[in-house]
């Protein structure tokens, strides 16, 4: 069986603060970053992350709709 894996996605590409971080290093799963809403859908359904995580901060509209589309195209 595959490893399950966690995503940040981060259209941005910065990377996530501190305290967010350390929470994904505590998770003991490894952690893919992608910046883009295909390359999500690709690995998300690929994959099937335990968790996705969506940053935010400097563009809410493009994590907003990327979000939307993962639950509307959902495994």
């Amino acid at each position: 069986m595959a490893q399950t894996t966690g995503i940040l996605f981060a259209p941005d590409g910065q990377q996530p603060p501190d305290a967010l971080r350390l929470w994904l290093g505590l998770q003991a799963l490894p952690v893919v970053h992608l910046g883009s809403s295909d390359e999500l859908m690709a690995f998300a359904l690929r994959g099937r992350p335990r968790f996705v995580v969506f940053d935010a901060r400097v563009h809410p509209v493009a994590a907003l709709k990327a979000c939307a589309r993962l639950k509307r195209d959902s495994f």
